[in-house]
């Protein structure tokens, strides 16, 4: 809860584009999401924990293999875990 007593979903942001992050980082938070950024998949390892977050946003594009024993985990742990999937078309300078 924030201190006006409005739930945030909390969100942990695996996205490792330092060109975009800030901006899909603020619009989340703008939205209203309690977001944590993850730059890494290593990063977002040592950060993620069952029940803390709501969901789970992972860029595809990540380390594949690191990326899917990273979602396997969490699966593992906690199978309630929403874990959505970015995917970005074209490339971002």
């Amino acid at each position: 809860m924030n201190t006006t007593g409005e739930y945030l979903k909390r969100v942990l942001l695996v996205l490792d584009n330092q060109a975009i992050g800030p901006t899909v980082r603020q619009e989340l938070a703008d939205s209203g999401y309690d977001v944590h950024w993850a730059r890494s998949v290593e990063e977002a390892e040592s950060m993620w924990q069952p029940n803390v977050f709501d969901v789970v946003l992972l860029d595809v594009r990540h380390d594949g293999e690191r990326s899917r024993a990273f979602v396997n985990r969490i699966r593992a742990t906690s199978p309630a875990q929403r874990i959505h999937f970015l995917h970005r078309r074209g490339r971002v300078a």
